[in-house]
């Protein structure tokens, strides 16, 4: 089982091994196919609609984040007050 799974595998690679080194020999008909690929590419999504939302659901993107359980209070939910922000005094080594 293994060693056909290994086999499987092998082909796969030595063809695919087989397949990019003919493609590399042809740099022009490469260069042509990855330009008709972009172009192919920007036609259809020309076509494909703008919006995946209806016009009635466009307008506000609402985030929910929970930190507590389901039913958690939003008082509990709300983030803590940062700490207050202190400047250390210089060492007293610096002579300040």
């Amino acid at each position: 089982m293994i060693r056909s799974m290994q086999r499987g595998i092998d082909g796969m690679r030595d063809g695919y091994a087989a397949v990019i080194a003919r493609i590399a020999r042809r740099v022009v008909l490469t260069l042509g196919l990855v330009a008709v690929a972009a172009m192919l590419t920007g036609y259809f999504g020309s076509q494909v609609p703008s919006g995946f939302l209806p016009d009635e659901d466009q307008g506000a993107f609402f985030v929910e984040v929970l930190r507590g359980g389901v039913g958690t209070s939003s008082q509990a939910n709300a983030p803590a007050a940062p700490p207050p922000l202190t400047i250390p005094s210089p060492p007293r080594w610096c002579g300040l």
